[in-house]
């Protein structure tokens, strides 16, 4: 007996897994495949995935239909963190007989050697990889080979369709409310949506779990008001929402602490010890890199939300005043910044703009030159759309 295994945390569960799982379903000829939900990933001990219950039901919605498919809870009901090599043993026990085949994509088999009794575990069973966009087919060949070759492990490269997927994606999809029709299996999604999980709430604390009530409350408004402004101009949602939930993400972390991220990516060195100024610039850098986030109207929104710059996209001026006029705020001429923001785009921007160099100005500080740019630039053009007119 052919016995296929696919385990997982499945936070949630999406269609590039199901296509893996029938591909070496079909090409390998196997009798059964279990999914195995994990419990607790060992490599991602401290994150906070869905919980067991939402994530099982989600796999039952799944796989009610597929073919030789069976759901296994042995990692969920056993305690501690849910290591591979005892769920094969246990298989094993079950299975004495059958031949085992695990199956996995080829991001996680190239880190085979860090899992926990990797070198018992490479022997233990035939290894199925599934490959996805981009990865580079020589140099994946030599690390088969050297695998085989150190371990004796016997390893399948299946021929499957290519798909540009994850779960980590999906949940930000899902987040910011951007269209995941072709990503999830239709039962799943509905499911997600009627129990209300993947929220802008959820992924905020999952990225951001130091955040205080204060500081949480305060990018849920932001991203509700960056939503309500992106309909109002004509601004993309999602990205309007992406760049919302992220631009805060280093806001309360020390001066030090930003200073060494500011080295670490090569940042202007100006903004060291400057860390008001500085978070959005960290924050771009690391979620371009760490979220994989590669828009850059988004990108530069989430780094001028603090200090604007001059020829501002429609994006970067959304996000920048929605920081601003979000409810909790409550400086003096908040209420007419908040009416002229859905009004005027440009004069928004540039009230609010014209608010903080007098600010600072009063309060001593230096003024960052970004903002003067863009208050100049803005000037000239209300004075040149007003002419026109």
């Amino acid at each position: 007996m052919k016995i296929g295994i696919f385990g997982g945390t499945f936070d949630p569960i999406h269609n590039g897994h199901m296509a893996l799982v029938k591909t070496a379903r079909d090409q390998l000829f196997l009798d059964k495949v279990l999914f195995i939900p994990n419990k607790v990933q060992p490599f991602k001990a401290g994150k906070k995935p869905a919980s067991v219950s939402h994530r099982l039901n989600m796999l039952k919605l799944a796989t009610e239909d597929f073919e030789k498919g069976e759901i296994s809870t042995f990692e969920i009901e056993r305690e501690g963190l849910s290591y591979t090599y005892y769920t094969l043993e246990h298989v094993k026990e079950i299975y004495d007989t059958g031949e085992i085949y695990f199956i996995l994509g080829i991001d996680s088999f190239l880190g085979i050697e860090k899992w926990w009794n990797s070198e018992k575990l490479l022997s233990a069973c035939t290894f199925v990889i599934g490959a996805r966009p981009g990865y580079d087919e020589k140099n994946f060949g030599e690390f088969t080979d050297y695998i085989s070759l150190k371990y004796g492990t016997g390893i399948i490269v299946l021929n499957n369709k290519l798909f540009d997927i994850s779960s980590s994606e999906i949940r930000l999809r899902l987040a910011t409310m951007a269209d995941t029709k072709d990503l999830l299996p239709k039962k799943v999604a509905e499911y997600i949506y009627s129990n209300n999980l993947y929220t802008g709430e959820d992924y905020l604390n999952r990225i951001a779990p130091q955040f205080s009530e204060q500081r949480k409350g305060h990018v849920l408004n932001t991203m509700e008001v960056a939503l309500k402004l992106a309909k109002r101009y004509g601004a993309d949602p999602h990205k309007a929402l992406t760049a919302a939930l992220f631009h805060d993400l280093f806001r309360g972390c020390t001066s030090s602490e930003i200073d060494e991220i500011i080295l670490e990516k090569d940042l202007p060195k100006e903004y060291m010890g400057k860390p008001y100024l500085a978070h959005g610039k960290v924050a771009s850098a690391v979620i371009e890199d760490t979220y994989h986030i590669a828009d850059k109207d988004v990108l530069n929104a989430v780094s001028f939300h603090t200090t604007g710059r001059a020829n501002m996209t429609a994006l970067e001026k959304i996000i920048f005043l929605a920081d601003l006029i979000e409810p909790s705020r409550s400086f003096e001429g908040v209420e007419r910044l908040r009416e002229k923001a859905f009004v005027d785009l440009d004069e928004a921007v540039l009230m609010a703009l014209e608010n903080n160099i007098d600010f600072i100005k009063e309060k001593g500080l230096e003024i960052d030159e970004d903002s003067i740019r863009a208050r100049d630039f803005l000037c000239n053009r209300i004075k040149e759309k007003k002419n026109g007119e």
